[in-house]
């Protein structure tokens, strides 16, 4: 059986995926479940979800208690698989920015060894210097004990 949906269902269904995931709320989702209940008219109640406010049939159908409708497995499916392309989008993103800053910490990590060479010369120069300065200054001392 092939489903039709809008892309517009589509993306709403995604958009919802997306804020529950940023605000990491996942009452929406659940919310939407149940809601295909409702829309369809399938669930408790004359025509359709029992909307005097039962909470006994939500709390059956979270202990599994009944079948869950048609309307609420579509609307699972919708939102596993908004869940899936976002973890998908999410996964191929991680592996970017990981490639990106691998090639970034390679190349620091060969400016670093340059700079190192580079210090290990400035350190000889110094040291060079360093026993000049102690010569003359020796030299400097013996004249002015004389």
């Amino acid at each position: 059986m092939v489903k039709a949906v809008s892309d517009a269902a589509v993306l709403s269904v995604r958009e919802m995926v997306e804020t529950a995931l940023d605000k990491q709320d996942l009452a929406p989702l659940v919310r939407h479940v149940f809601s295909g209940a409702v829309q369809s008219g399938e669930g408790g109640g004359p025509g359709g979800a029992d909307h005097n406010g039962d909470a006994r049939d939500i709390l059956d159908d979270l202990d599994g208690a009944r079948t869950p409708t048609h309307a609420q497995t579509e609307g699972m499916e919708d939102i596993l698989e908004a869940l899936k392309r976002v973890a998908d989008e999410q996964t191929a993103e991680i592996a970017h920015i990981c490639r990106s800053n691998a090639e970034e910490i390679a190349r620091s990590m060969v400016e670093l060894g340059s700079m190192g060479g580079v210090a290990a010369q400035l350190r000889t120069g110094i040291a060079a210097a360093d026993q000049e300065l102690q010569a003359v200054g020796a030299l400097y001392v013996k004249r002015l004990a004389e």
